[in-house]
């Protein structure tokens, strides 16, 4: 799969809420059945439909519930792009220090979304050059700003966003300390202190990526649990259990959608 751009399906069996995920990516989400609200700290919530896109900027941290309807499996289509992608198109944007908010876009034509969800088979794909499928990959956001949307990203990550990126990069590696402040140029008693003032530690960042991506596995594949588990770096399944009930208030058996429970 294409490093800079992913497409993956969204399935989730109960309505429910996940608090501070860390978006590493410019996420594009599609509604298919059910809803998703929106709980940003500042405004209002907002609410969306089948049909609706809500784009998630790289590099900020938001609060949402993925709600079922009648008892059907909650679904949502997902594109994430990498910074140098949306710079590609967005490249006279502005670079902000921070960014606060999801756009929401209540009418998507059906032209894009059809556009949009052939991405998935096209990445798939073994028959096109590369720089073909790169050109087409691009197309959603090309669209995008036809349609007057502004997508910018931040000019310097905080640096508990950095960590969260490159712990990311290898999520099962068992990571120490004098090696990720080696990396980012400290001493550890330095990055344990920047961490401290950040109301943080990279022991809690390790856990929380490793879980937010055990989360997106879970909603994503048809992968048993106990291999997931292995996958974010947990050395038994019972672990990733306690640690992901700890994190998100249910149990990974539960959350997933019923067509694809192991």
């Amino acid at each position: 799969m294409n490093n800079n751009v992913q497409v993956f399906r969204i399935t989730q069996s109960t309505t429910q809420t996940f608090r501070n995920l860390y978006m590493h990516k410019t996420m594009l989400v599609f509604v298919q059945v059910g809803s998703k609200q929106l709980h940003p700290e500042t405004d209002n919530s907002l609410t969306v439909y089948p049909g609706q896109l809500l784009i998630f900027p790289s590099g900020t941290f938001i609060t949402l519930e993925n709600r079922i309807l009648s008892g059907v499996d909650y679904q949502a289509y997902c594109i994430c792009y990498s910074d140098d992608m949306v710079a590609e198109i967005f490249s006279q944007q502005k670079a902000f220090s921070k960014i606060s908010s999801a756009i929401h876009i209540k009418y998507c034509s059906a032209e894009f979304i059809s556009r949009v969800q052939g991405l998935e088979q096209l990445i798939s794909s073994s028959e096109l050059p590369n720089e073909i499928k790169h050109h087409y990959l691009l197309e959603p956001l090309v669209w995008l700003k036809s349609m007057g949307v502004e997508l910018s990203t931040i000019s310097v990550k905080p640096l508990d966003c950095q960590l969260r990126d490159f712990i990311a990069s290898d999520v099962s590696k068992k990571w120490r300390s004098s090696e990720v402040a080696t990396e980012f140029g400290f001493s550890e008693a330095t990055l344990r202190r920047k961490l401290k003032e950040l109301k943080t530690s990279l022991s809690s960042i390790i856990m929380d990526v490793r879980l937010e991506y055990g989360l997106t596995k879970l909603q994503s594949t048809q992968q048993p649990i106990s291999q997931i588990a292995l996958d974010c770096g947990f050395s038994t399944p019972s672990h990733f259990t306690d640690a992901f009930k700890s994190r998100f208030d249910i149990p990974p058996r539960v959350l997933r959608a019923t067509t694809s429970k192991h």
